[in-house]
Formats: C-alpha cells, sequence, structure tokens
C-alpha cells in the first residue's frame, strides 16, 4: 500500500510541475489555446461537438465545425470517454467548460499506477524479489517517461497508461479467460481515444493471443475467433464514434517516411535533456522521439557490465554459466518471442521508409498500393517506437533486478538513477512557460462575438483557411462563432474531407460571381481586404454592406440590421466601396 500511496502522490507532483494547479479550473479554456497548436483546435472540437444534437447510433457525430463538414468526436483528441459523459451532463454545467487539465492529470496518475502494475506483473512472470520501496522508484520511471512528457500537445496521446496496462495484462499471471477480457476492455477504451495507439495495444494482444497458442492454452479456432473479436470490437466503437463520417480517401495523408523515427531516438536527447548532446535526425522527426534518458541509460549499462563481469568471474573460475529455467510452472508464464517479434514489426514501422542514422537515410524502399492504404492512414509512424520504448523499459527493469546485489544496494542505485533521471530531463519536466491566466473582455474574440451574434452562419473566405491575416487567427474566429452556437466554415481536423470543402468553396465563389447568395442570406462573412472583390456583384446589387474591422473585410446582408448597425457604431471601423482603391486590396 505505501509503495503505491508514493507512485500516486510523485505522479501528481509531476503532472504539477508540468502543468499548473490552475489547469484544473474547469472553467478556463484560455490556456489551452495557448499550450500550442492542436489543443486550441481540439477544445474548439469539444465546444462544437458539445452543442452538436445527439444523433443515433453515431452517438459522436459533430457539426458546425469546419462547415460543412460533419464527423466524429473519434476523429478528433476530445477523448470520447470523457467528453460523451460531459455532454450529457452539459445542461448543468458552466457555458464555459473544460476536462483537459483533468485529462492530464488522470493520465499521470495513470502513468504511474499502471507503471506499478506493470512491475507486479513482471516479478510474478519471472519470479523477481521487489521490495516496496524499489516498487515505487521504478513506477515513477514511467510517469517521467519522455514520450509521455513530450506529448502536451496532443492531448489524447498521454493515454499511454493503456499500453502500460496492455504489457501488465500480458504478463501477469492470469487464467486464459481474464486475461483476454481484460484485453478487450483496454483495446476498447483505446479505440475510443486514439486511432494509432489502438493498433498498438492491439499488437499486444496478439501477441498475448500466439503465446497462449503456442503453449496450448488456446486453440487455433478460438484463436481466431478472439481476433475477429477484437476487430468486431474496435469497428463498433470507431462507428459509433464517427470515425466514419468522412470518406475512407479523406483518411489517406502524405508523410509515411517523414514523420518518422530515427536509429538513434533511444539515446538522442533531442534538446530535452540536460547531459547529453542533440544528434541530428531528418525534418519530421519529433514524432518519433523515445529517448531513454541518462538515468535509465545508466541502469542499463550497470546491469550489462555486472552481469558481464560476473560470467567472467564464473568462467575463470570454471563455473557452469547453463541458463536455466525460471522456478514454478512454467506454463503459468508469459513467453518472451511473440511480444519481440510484433514489438519489433512496430519497430521497423516506426523507423518507415527511409531509415535514417542522424541526418543520412541509410536506404530506402517503396511502399506498395496496399501497403499504403495502411500507412496513409497511419502516417506518423514514428509513435509506433513508444511500444518499443516501453517494453525496453519493462525488460530493463528485469535484468536490473535480476542481478545478484543487496537490496540495499539495489535500492541506493535505483535512488541515484532515478534522481539522474529527473534532473537529465528537467527541461520536459519543469517546461511550464503556458499563461493561465482567463482571457479578458479585450481579447481578440471578444471584441468578434457581437458581429455573429445575430447572424446563422460565420462564413470566413477563403474556405478553411487557418491564416487570414495573423498566423493562427482562425482560432479567433472559431472562439467567437462557438460562444454565439453558430457554425463556421474554418477549423482543424486531424483528418479532412478536401473534396467536400473544395466543392463547397467552389459553388460559394461561383453564386456570389452571379450576385446569388443562396444558403448564406443571413451569414456574415469574414475574410483578408485583399479577396473581397469576389463580392462586388453582391455589393453592387445593393445585398451586402462591407467594413474593414481590425484590418479584416467584414461583409454583412441587408437583413442583419442589428449586426450593421453595431459596426456603423464602431469607431475605427469604416465602410468600404468598392469604387475606391481601399476595394483593390
Amino acid at each position: 500500500m505505501r509503495e503505491k500511496l508514493l507512485v500516486l502522490a510523485a505522479s501528481a507532483f509531476i503532472f504539477l510541475l508540468k502543468f499548473d494547479i490552475r489547469a484544473l479550473d474547469v472553467t478556463n479554456i484560455d490556456w489551452i489555446y495557448r499550450l500550442s497548436f492542436d489543443p486550441g483546435t481540439e477544445i474548439l472540437s469539444w465546444q462544437y461537438f458539445r452543442i452538436s444534437p445527439w444523433s443515433f447510433p453515431i452517438i459522436g457525430q459533430m457539426e458546425g465545425y469546419e462547415f460543412p463538414t460533419v464527423t466524429g468526436a473519434g476523429m478528433t483528441g476530445i477523448v470520447p470517454p470523457l467528453a460523451i459523459p460531459m455532454k450529457i451532463l452539459s445542461p448543468i454545467l458552466p457555458d464555459t467548460f473544460q476536462y483537459f487539465g483533468g485529462w492530464f492529470l488522470l493520465c499521470y496518475v495513470l502513468q504511474g499506477w499502471f507503471g506499478l502494475k506493470l512491475l507486479r506483473g513482471l516479478a510474478e512472470n519471472y519470479d523477481l524479489k521487489i521490495t516496496s520501496n524499489q516498487y515505487a522508484l521504478s513506477a515513477i520511471f514511467f510517469t517521467i517517461a519522455p514520450p509521455l512528457l513530450t506529448r502536451t500537445g496532443h492531448i489524447h496521446m498521454c493515454s499511454q497508461f493503456l499500453i502500460l496496462a496492455a504489457f501488465y495484462t500480458y504478463f501477469r499471471t492470469a487464467d486464459v479467460g481474464k486475461k483476454m477480457k481484460h484485453f478487450f476492455v483496454i483495446v476498447g477504451i483505446m479505440a475510443m481515444i486514439h486511432q494509432y495507439m489502438t493498433v498498438m495495444v492491439l499488437g499486444i494482444a496478439l501477441a498475448a493471443m500466439i503465446d497462449l497458442w503456442q503453449r496450448g492454452h488456446l486453440s487455433f479456432p478460438k484463436l481466431m475467433l478472439l481476433g475477429l473479436g477484437f476487430l468486431v470490437e474496435v469497428g463498433f466503437i470507431f462507428y459509433i464514434l464517427g470515425d466514419f463520417l468522412i470518406p475512407f480517401v479523406a483518411t489517406q495523408a502524405e508523410g509515411f517516411g517523414k514523420y518518422s523515427s530515427n536509429l538513434n531516438t533511444f539515446f538522442n536527447a533531442d534538446g530535452d535533456g540536460s547531459f547529453l548532446p542533440k544528434l541530428k535526425i531528418l525534418d519530421g522527426q519529433y514524432e518519433g522521439k523515445a529517448y531513454l534518458g541518462l538515468g535509465f541509460i545508466l541502469l542499463l549499462l550497470t546491469t550489462f557490465f555486472y552481469n558481464l563481469s560476473s560470467k567472467t568471474t564464473k568462467i575463470l573460475r570454471g563455473a557452469s554459466v547453463e541458463n536455466k529455467e525460471i522456478s514454478g510452472d512454467k506454463n503459468a508464464k508469459m513467453g518472451l518471442y511473440p511480444l519481440v517479434f510484433v514489438v519489433t514489426l512496430f519497430f521497423i514501422y516506426a523507423l518507415s521508409c527511409n531509415v535514417a542514422w542522424g541526418d543520412k537515410v541509410l536506404f530506402r524502399w517503396k511502399p506498395g498500393p496496399l501497403f499504403s492504404l495502411f500507412s496513409g492512414s497511419l502516417r506518423a509512424s514514428g509513435r509506433f517506437i513508444w511500444v518499443a520504448f516501453y517494453l525496453i523499459f519493462a525488460l530493463g527493469f528485469v535484468g536490473f533486478y535480476k542481478i545478484s546485489l543487496s537490496n540495499w544496494s539495489k535500492t541506493c542505485l535505483l535512488s541515484l538513477f532515478l534522481l539522474i533521471q529527473f534532473r537529465d530531463l528537467q527541461p520536459l519536466i519543469a517546461a511550464n512557460e503556458t499563461d493561465y491566466k482567463p482571457c479578458k473582455k479585450d481579447c481578440a474574440y471578444e471584441k468578434w462575438k457581437p458581429i455573429f451574434n445575430e447572424c446563422e452562419k460565420v462564413t470566413m473566405f477563403p474556405t478553411n483557411g487557418w491564416n487570414y491575416k495573423d498566423y493562427s487567427d482562425f482560432y479567433t474566429f472559431a472562439q467567437a462563432a462557438v460562444s454565439q452556437k453558430k457554425s463556421i466554415n474554418t477549423g482543424y481536423f486531424a483528418r479532412n474531407d478536401d473534396k467536400l470543402m473544395g466543392e463547397y468553396e467552389e459553388k460559394m465563389k461561383e453564386n456570389f460571381k452571379n450576385g446569388n447568395l443562396e444558403g448564406h442570406e443571413k451569414d456574415v462573412f469574414v475574410g483578408p481586404l485583399k479577396k473581397i472583390n469576389r463580392f462586388k456583384t453582391l455589393f453592387d446589387k445593393g445585398m451586402v454592406k462591407a467594413f474593414n474591422f481590425n484590418g479584416y473585410a467584414v461583409l454583412v446582408p441587408k437583413s442583419l440590421t442589428k449586426t450593421l448597425a453595431y459596426l456603423s457604431q464602431q469607431p475605427n471601423c469604416p465602410a468600404i466601396d468598392f469604387g475606391t482603391e481601399e476595394s483593390s486590396f
């Protein structure tokens, strides 16, 4: 019990170092926009999902963000296992509400918890004698694992504790039925969170099934049936969360071969460590970071040289160095070969078709058409290095605990290695530069809320842009639009239906050219001044009025009288006459 309390307390403390207690303020969403690019669009996705009408059976359906796209919560990073219950509770929640800070805390605490559980599973499987203090010290290594610490910008990818849970289930001593039930739960939860990581835990489950089959605990027909069951489970969850609402072709994206991992990743601090130098990598390989940390590298080196010296001593003394079988019922022990095989496949996939050492590509191979269907959906292959990373962590501790040192010596060494690890990774652990102050009334998006109050939709031109005047200023307009519960035709998803958005843009341009506001009679139009000429016909017909508001062109149909009156009364908001030089911007 003591080690559990220590690990939970340490995990919560690391969360506070990494973030801030103010991240748990559910009414403060502004810090999420400042965190990095992706969290901003995820909080927008949550806000639009919250106001989207319920649908059945696709309960994850969301609309209004990047209109006319209709997609699913499963294609965003809003963590549907939390988003769906929060949407149910929406009527009693504050108008401004976020659970992302709580999710980060949960991920860090569960990372430590399942790190501890994994160590217990390893101790069972390998008959290791581990003290309470050693359990706690070792589990904290998992909480400060660089793959977790570097994923603040991808909220749902902090669910790496489920990879640890899958490894724990693999190694723990349990009957087949119980083991498979646990895998079904892990795979199901992961399928609700992230597609890439679903493949990872599915791979670990597959390795467990193969091992059980090899050892006669699972028949081949039952193995096939279980495999089919996992696929049906994942497919069903993807369906109800809306993963299939966009065409399959839209899930294909370029980037396989770029967003990969480097062969030097395990010992390349890449600027995240305090001691080891930053080694070169190729552009895009930040996705495949898996730095082990200096403390853990020293643990591995200690284990290696101790075993080497021990074997050398035995040979010099004429002692046998034959491998001994693990005591106990070997049929209860999980074999390692199927797991190593699956993890090796993930490792190869992480390296992608451009296998590189530093900034040099050692060799390339060209993916075939069928393989490209898979790699196009899972283009950031470097993330699959996480499975190898955590297996190295797990087996590294097994090797360390097997060396014949006293428990006191092992505890002292672990304490030393953990201190070195913590100091080495301090740039990642204490990288808390986020401003947690709530946005004031003079924030950019607050100025746009009155302009979007009367309209039916906010129509940006051009459609689905990110930078209209300033970098990523689409956030400003989307924030203001969702606060007024209005759809907007811009946004960002991991996978976009570019064909749909392109057709929508072309139809809109053609209608405006012909002086037709069909489908946009009560929209407010916002965009760069230099693109305003697409509205000239509408202006000449007296259908819209144009203003220069904060350096943006704002066009308002004559029917939106309150909006026109508001803009007319604003200082430094001149009307735009298409006959003047200003309209040629």
